[in-house]
């Protein structure tokens, strides 16, 4: 065997038959890579040497922990990175290599976002105005490296009932006749950045005068991101799910930077969140249920989706290899999965989520997701009475849409299986309404729908989004570190928009009509038809509910198979499918089998599966135009006075309805819903009791039938 230290090209002196032990592992089942149990080398004055004389406690520089080297045996020839241990001066050096995976990782474990863009800045702007036409040419969709939409921030203030003024980064819109500036989207109107000119806003009680540039900053694209962590430890990223299909190129990490452009400069950093850039990596892969495969050899790395692995054709056959029979161990008990991120975003308009998405649909009769939004609604009636114009006393119903869940809820699909909770380190944000005026006050004053991502930072000025009464723009606030936000970009009409769902409301250009359209089959929510768990967690879900057995195999492998069995993908054994957990293996010595660890893949009876998301709706539930709704019902019958004064219902109030989704069987059952009753003293002399209720009918969307 033969290990050479790359950077002098000097083989390290070895004890003659040194032997090492491998051990690769399946990323979708561990959490480190391949990697070598430790291995003393001689102490001799190479070693030393090429070990940067570890032994000495006169070392100036630290053990080194990313040593290249590369292991050479027969045919097996494998690159690796070297970590020193420790030494002791006439006893030996005690190192590990790291290998594939476990090389990739480990090397970019300690190396945060900021140490690969260090003081980067965009190219090509040196002043404000060019940050401005930088985000101005975003709006196109068009740069493969950024993107920009309008996102809100805490602003600190409220309007009386309680509901946050909130505020925007990178507001964008029109000035309508009237002079006010709108953000709804209207094909027709020719709009630009909000603070794109000279601005006054109020910051506590002081009216501040904001130069150009505030409140803008452009979003780094996701794949871009990865590309340039990649390519700071020489790597390249292959084509792969995330580049090739919609819309995960226009995934971006949303930025929470107020002041990114007003220095001239767009320092890369600012854009960025706060971590380390095996935090990026992780984000994907415990988001996504995805791993990154790295060739060593050729400084390559692909993304592989374990719903690509799962059904994967076997990369090798192992019967020919076994020593012996396999041994089996069944697990001590089986697990469903639970995913959740590790912060949420949440003020004033957030409610309380159930743990499960079982609890939810069996707490609410009536609970239906907004595609739009991702929140979770029940739908119900409430009954009003009011006179019309000609004094005549009407009775109608308003409809109620009641907030039950937030969109960032966990998924859990409950139960009594134990549970294996993978939690993604990035932060959940979500739809919030804005009101341009006293909340409800009217209409016109809703302004529309925008992701909310908290607090704002200002990283190059002095300015606060809520500066104490009585102070000035010199005000600071403290800066909080910002975490991991993902969000999709898309444009609508001319204007630059941003969602976590995949559904949108679609304007085209010279028009100012929107229809509810279907931006793509993926959302950044948890739960859902096209959630995350039901598009790439089901079936990790269902091996761990109903396999993953322990499989021990003695394997004898040839150097060649040793290097080139990839852990990620199924093999077979004895006629089984099944995937490698830790496959086990020595270098150097006499080639001795050695045991190997695999899962069952099969799903064993009875098979236990998560209940779909879709089976709580109704067959083809369309929550925005269902094929069955109801219809409100009110009658009335005169009583005299001593019927009202004995009746129960005697001054009692009509409770909002909320009844079950409409099917066809309950239209066709001819049952009253949610019957109600009360007696009312109309005038002296004049008593009535009333009932009201609800019945199920198939819908006619040519007409609005109540």
């Amino acid at each position: 065997m033969k290990i050479t230290h790359i950077p002098s090209g000097l083989p390290y002196h070895l004890k003659p038959g040194t032997k090492i032990e491998v051990e690769r592992t399946n990323l979708f089942f561990n959490e480190y890579g391949e990697q070598t149990v430790p291995v003393d080398l001689p102490d001799t004055d190479r070693n030393r040497e090429l070990t940067g004389y570890t032994d000495m406690l006169s070392a100036l520089k630290k053990p080194s922990a990313s040593i290249s080297v590369t292991i050479q045996d027969g045919d097996y020839f494998m690159p690796c990175r070297q970590a020193i241990l420790g030494a002791q001066r006439k006893s030996g050096i005690s190192t590990s290599f790291y290998m594939n995976e476990g090389s990739f990782l480990s090397r970019i474990s300690d190396t945060s976002l900021a140490d690969v863009f260090s003081k980067e800045t965009i190219p090509g702007i040196t002043t404000v105005q060019q940050g401005i036409d930088f985000c101005r040419s975003l709006v196109s969709g068009t740069n493969p490296d950024f993107a920009i939409f309008p996102v809100l921030i805490n602003s600190g203030e409220s309007y009386s009932s309680g509901y946050p003024i909130y505020k925007y980064i990178n507001r964008y819109g029109y000035v309508d006749e009237s002079g006010q500036f709108r953000v709804h989207v209207d094909g027709k109107a020719t709009p630009d950045f909000y603070n794109a000119v000279n601005r006054t806003e109020k910051v506590g009680d002081q009216n501040v005068s904001l130069n150009p540039g505030y409140y803008m900053s452009p979003f780094v694209r996701a794949n871009y991101l990865l590309r340039r962590i990649f390519k700071h430890f020489g790597y390249t990223l292959s084509e792969n799910f995330f580049t090739r299909t919609h819309p995960f190129p226009n995934m971006v990490f949303v930025n929470n930077c107020a002041d990114s452009l007003v220095n001239g400069t767009i320092r890369m950093v600012d854009l960025l969140p706060d971590c380390m850039c095996s935090t990026i990596l992780d984000i994907f892969r415990k988001k996504f249920c995805c791993e990154f495969i790295p060739n060593e050899v050729d400084r390559i790395v692909d993304i592989k989706l374990f719903n690509e692995s799962y059904v994967s054709t076997p990369s090798i056959d192992l019967s020919p290899y076994l020593t012996d029979q396999p041994k089996t161990e069944t697990p001590e008990f089986y697990q469903q999965i639970i995913l959740s991120s590790d912060e949420v975003v949440s003020d004033f308009d957030s409610v309380e989520s159930p743990d499960s998405i079982a609890i939810l649909m069996s707490k609410y009769v009536s609970v239906s997701p907004d595609n739009l939004s991702g929140y979770y609604f029940r739908h119900g009636y409430k009954p009003e009475r009011n006179t019309d114009l000609s004094g005549n006393l009407i009775h109608y119903c308003t409809h109620v849409y009641d907030k039950v869940a937030n969109s960032s809820m966990r998924y859990y699909a409950g139960g009594n299986l134990k549970t294996k909770e993978i939690k993604v380190p990035d932060k959940q944000i979500e739809f919030r309404k804005v009101y341009g005026s006293e909340y409800l006050a009217t209409k016109d004053a809703e302004e529309g729908e925008f992701l909310y991502i908290g607090d704002a930072n200002f990283l190059n000025s002095k300015l606060s989004t809520a500066a104490p009464a009585g102070k000035d723009e010199e005000s600071t606030t403290k800066n909080t570190s910002l975490k991991p936000i993902l969000a999709f970009f898309y444009k609508n009409a001319k204007y630059p928009c941003g969602t976590i769902c995949n559904y949108i409301l679609k304007t085209e250009i010279g028009s100012s009509t929107m229809a509810m359209t279907r931006y793509s089959d993926y959302t950044l929510c948890y739960n859902g038809t096209d959630g995350l768990f039901e598009r790439f967690y089901r079936s990790y879900d269902d091996l761990h509910r109903n396999s993953l057995f322990n499989i021990s195999a003695s394997l004898l492998l040839s150097d060649t198979l040793k290097q080139s069995i990839p852990a990620h993908l199924p093999v077979t054994l004895l006629g089984q499918r099944l995937f490698l957990n830790k496959l086990n293996y020595t270098i150097g010595g006499d080639n001795e089998p050695i045991e190997t660890k695999l899962l069952t893949s099969r799903l064993y009876e009875p098979v236990s599966t998560a209940k779909a998301f879709s089976d709580y709706l109704p067959p083809m539930y369309d929550p925005w135009k269902p094929e069955y709704g109801w219809k409100y019902m009110h009658s009335e019958s005169d009583i005299s006075q001593s019927e009202y004064e004995s009746s129960p219902y005697k001054d009692k109030k009509f409770d909002v309805m909320f009844p079950p989704l409409g099917t066809k069987e309950l239209a066709t059952s001819g049952k009253k819903y949610c019957m109600q009753y009360r007696a009312v003293k109309y005038r002296e002399g004049y008593y009535g009791l009333e009932s009201c209720w609800l019945e199920c009918i198939k819908m006619d969307y040519s007409g609005w039938p109540y």
